[in-house]
């Protein structure tokens, strides 16, 4: 569990290589923040991961919006009170 405990957030996470970059955060014990514009999507990708812990947090967000990018990082320092792994 290498990324026990650390906070990760990955874009795309909906889909494709960002839906497989969470999984592989989940099973090392990551805790994620899935962001994709997508939110329906977002929400599969966290149920597919959710652990007996902590919940994924789901994040609609536009990463190609300025104001989207920041949003998603602020969310993230608010939930979790950190954030020490971005994908994108």
């Amino acid at each position: 569990m290498r990324l026990k405990d650390k906070v990760c957030l990955v874009t795309g996470g909906g889909s494709g290589i960002g839906r497989a970059t969470c999984e592989l955060f989940a099973r090392e014990g990551a805790r994620l923040v899935v962001v994709d514009r997508d939110e329906a999507s977002a929400a599969a990708t966290a149920e597919a991961c959710a652990g007996p812990g902590e919940a994924p947090l789901v994040l609609r967000a536009d990463v190609a919006k300025s104001a989207d990018s920041r949003g998603m990082i602020e969310a993230t320092v608010q939930h979790f009170g950190r954030l020490d792994v971005l994908v994108n």
